[in-house]
């Protein structure tokens, strides 16, 4: 499974969904919870809401924890379900690592300032871009995707403090080190970023990511025709 679970991740980080999407299948065939996770947040990537539900229920049919609460509180941000997203992240926030419970600031952040709680959201938002400076500065891997990841979140987080020259430093950072794949599908549709969307430069940041990573698949479709891989 694990080796399954990198291969999938190695396609996100190139943008290649069909093929990320067939390994996690085969992942749920043998292992149902982990493949529909990933699923799930493959979902969400695209923007396919339909389908991130159909998956996240079924992550809960065989586990209503933490992680059902965490897919659902998702499903629900996305969907621009504030009531709905607040209850299932309040609930998944409780207990958890420090570490995590800093990461759950994100999505959990704007929906309450989607539900006018602005001072809770921006505190959240200002301790989240804090502790990412820090895991940055000491060189520690805090979230998924390493350093991009961090960078991510704070750009989300700057985003909706209305930091957009901070934003826009963060996205170019990511360009000259690793903007992988799966963020040129997910910024997308990530509520965070939606004063942006309709900016040239944002356009411009997906326009080289796609060309990108479109390359790169046509590279090693060509490596695969002729046996290389």
């Amino acid at each position: 499974m694990a080796l399954l679970n990198r291969l999938g991740k190695d396609y996100l980080a190139i943008s290649d969904y069909k093929k990320a999407e067939k390994i996690y299948k085969d992942v749920a065939e043998n292992y149902p919870f982990e493949g529909f996770f990933h699923l799930s947040r493959l979902s969400a990537i695209q923007g396919n809401w339909d389908e991130m539900r159909f998956y996240a229920n079924k992550v809960c049919a065989i586990d209503s924890g933490k992680t059902c609460l965490r897919e659902l509180g998702h499903y629900y941000y996305y969907t621009r379900k504030w009531g709905e997203a607040k209850m299932n992240l309040s609930k998944y926030r409780e207990n958890l690592q420090m570490n995590l419970y800093v990461q759950s600031h994100y999505e959990y952040a704007y929906v309450l300032y989607q539900l006018n709680e602005k001072n809770e959201a921006i505190k959240l938002f200002n301790e989240l871009v804090e502790a990412g400076k820090e895991c940055l500065r000491l060189g520690r891997i805090c979230v998924d995707r390493g350093k991009s990841g961090v960078k991510y979140l704070m750009a989300g987080s700057y985003a909706c403090l209305g930091e957009k020259k901070k934003t826009y430093d963060l996205l170019h950072e990511m360009e000259n080190e690793v903007f992988f794949g799966e963020y040129v599908g997910h910024i997308q549709f990530d509520p965070h970023f939606e004063s942006l969307w309709e900016d040239q430069e944002f356009k411009d940041i997906l326009k080289r990511q796609e060309e990108k990573y479109t390359k790169i698949r046509k590279e090693l479709d060509q490596l695969r025709q002729e046996g290389m891989l």
